[in-house]
């Protein structure tokens, strides 16, 4: 039997929950397996929370756009990197605060200093691939597609994460939709008011069938 297509929320929490059990279970093993593993744990948390495009997420760096807060971490976007032309400032999610002092503090000095065939300097690059080399767009790419699959049996688009956080958020806090667009990257409102538009009208959808269903005759 086919697995059933989970909402846009169900989404959310699927990825939230395969990012944390990535990073749980990264205490055993070689040390570069570790890293490896709670690196991406704590790749697909954070844009299971913070949907970036993979452009934004690729480029992060320590200092620069990922930089320390009185309690936590600020991701901060300069209006050049944005496809908005948009500045955009952002609270690192609470759940992911101590996730990442560790993957600092732990895993990514271990591929810091990988020398692999195609190293060069990480800098201060967020994410560091096994040669030692800052992680390239088509490198997450192919990471959160090939955890996706080993997890749900089928890869994944990290597109499809902004997706599920524009529909989750319509679903939710139909009156902050308006807020996804600059998360989101849309230039205007109107590509975020499609996804509101969708989740109506699945929602509505569902709730004739709940009400129909009932009196359908087997």
């Amino acid at each position: 039997m086919s697995r059933r297509q989970p909402s846009a929320q169900e989404m959310v929490n699927e990825l939230l929950d395969l990012g944390f059990n990535l990073m749980a279970k990264a205490t055993s093993g070689p040390s570069l397996r570790r890293a490896m593993q709670y690196r991406d744990g704590l790749l697909i948390s954070l844009l299971a929370l913070v949907p970036l495009r993979r452009h934004n997420i690729a480029r992060v760096e320590l200092g620069h756009n990922l930089v320390q807060s009185s309690g936590g971490w600020m991701i901060s976007l300069d209006a050049e990197d944005t496809k908005t032309h948009a500045p955009l400032e952002l609270d690192l999610p609470q759940p992911l605060v101590d996730p990442l002092y560790l993957y600092l503090q732990e895993h990514r000095p271990v591929l810091v200093r990988r020398t692999g065939r195609w190293h060069r300097d990480a800098g201060n690059s967020l994410w560091v691939s096994k040669d030692g080399s800052p992680m390239t767009e088509m490198a997450i790419y192919d990471v959160i597609r090939s955890r996706t699959k080993a997890a749900f049996g089928k890869p994944l688009n990290p597109h499809l994460f902004r997706d599920a956080a524009a529909t989750t958020l319509a679903i939710s806090s139909p009156k902050h939709v308006r807020s996804a667009a600059p998360l989101l990257g849309h230039r205007t409102f109107g590509t975020t008011e499609r996804y509101y538009i969708q989740a109506m009208g699945l929602d509505a959808h569902r709730r004739f069938i709940d009400a129909v269903h009932p009196r359908r005759k087997s």
